[in-house]
C-alpha cells in the first residue's frame, strides 16, 4: 500500500477496479484489493466471500453502460429509471461517470471532431447536461473516502 501511495503521489484510501485492467468480477480481483488493506472497495457488486475491506455496492455506470449501449435519449431514460429505483430502495446510489465522455476536447461526431479539436472547443454530452440540470440540488458529489466515512458513521449510530 505504501508503494502504491508513493507511485501515484497521493493518499490512496480505496479503489474502484478498472474492468479493462483487472476484470469486473472474480476472486483474484477482490482478494487482491482486500489484501492491499484499503479502507473501501467500490464497484461491481459484492464478493460472494468474506473480505475485511468495506465494500460500497455496485454503482450505475452512466456513460459506459447506459449512454454507450442505448444512445443519449434512451440511455438517459433507462439510467434515470434505475437511479430512481436505487434511491427508493437504498436511499443512496453511486453513479460512475468518465469526464472524457461528457466534456470532450474532441466534441461532436464525424467530421465535426476535426474543427472542434483544432479550435480547442469543448462540447458537453446532452445526457450528462440533462442529468445535472434535472437533479440539480438533489445530488451531492462526494469523494468515495467521504462516502465511506458517512456510511461507517451511519452504521455505527444504527448499531448503538
Amino acid at each position: 500500500m505504501e508503494l502504491l501511495r508513493k507511485l501515484v503521489g497521493v493518499p490512496v484510501y480505496g479503489v474502484t477496479p478498472c474492468g479493462k485492467t483487472i476484470g469486473f468480477k472474480g476472486d483474484v480481483a477482490w482478494r487482491t484489493m482486500d489484501f492491499l488493506g484499503l479502507d473501501y472497495m467500490e464497484g461491481y457488486g459484492v464478493p460472494d466471500f468474506k473480505v475485511d475491506t468495506f465494500v460500497i455496492p455496485t454503482h450505475l455506470s452512466f456513460d459506459i453502460f447506459y449512454v454507450r449501449n442505448f444512445g443519449e435519449k434512451e440511455g438517459y431514460r433507462r439510467f434515470k429509471k434505475d437511479l430512481l429505483c436505487k434511491l427508493e430502495e437504498d436511499r443512496l446510489a453511486t453513479v460512475l461517470v468518465h469526464p472524457e465522455w461528457f466534456v470532450r476536447s474532441v466534441g461532436g461526431h464525424g467530421l465535426m471532431k476535426i474543427p472542434l479539436t483544432l479550435l480547442r472547443k469543448k462540447t458537453m454530452n446532452k445526457a450528462y447536461d440533462r442529468f445535472l440540470c434535472e437533479f440539480k440540488g438533489k445530488i451531492e458529489f462526494k469523494r468515495y473516502i467521504d462516502l465511506y466515512h458517512l456510511i461507517i458513521k451511519k452504521d455505527m449510530r444504527m448499531n448503538r
